[in-house]
């Protein structure tokens, strides 16, 4: 990475090399903070600590909720990781789903969530809405699933 100083001031760039082996510097595109993040994606979410990771948060109010993983860095490209939990307390809580590789916007975050809602409403209507219940679907999905 190179900082590039122009005429208005410093731009962060990458130098890259292209097919055709040219040297070429673009500018590398910046993540949205966590506390940015909040700000778009409404007063539902919060930020709190899990796994001593600082990570949004949101509470469905149904039995489940999600955890954004992987937003704490603003300078870091890589996806974000979004858990839905069902449970309240630590001891009790079992990650119902996992979606990797979600893009860093709160666009992007909002529509996972969003699906992720739907899914946490038909896990309800079939039954799932304990935790003995979450643990036995976990190991059905890996016995063929249950056809959600």
């Amino acid at each position: 990475m190179l900082f590039k100083v122009s005429g208005y001031g410093t731009k962060r760039t990458e130098r890259t090399v292209s097919n055709f082996g040219r040297k070429e510097e673009k500018p590398i595109e910046r993540c949205p903070t966590i506390k940015e993040l909040e700000k778009n994606l409404g007063k539902d979410y919060r930020i709190t600590i899990i796994d001593w990771e600082k990570v949004l948060y949101r509470d469905f109010g149904n039995g489940f909720n999600v955890e954004i993983s992987g937003v704490s860095r603003a300078n870091s490209r890589k996806p974000a990781t979004i858990y839905l939990w069902f449970g309240d307390k630590l001891t009790n809580c079992v990650i119902a789903e996992t979606v990797k590789g979600v893009g860093r916007s709160a666009d992007a975050i909002d529509k996972a969530v969003n699906e992720l809602y739907e899914y946490s409403q038909k896990l309800i209507a079939k039954g799932y809405a304990n935790r003995d219940s979450q643990f036995k679907m976990k190991h059905l999905c890996y016995e063929g699933g249950i056809g959600l």
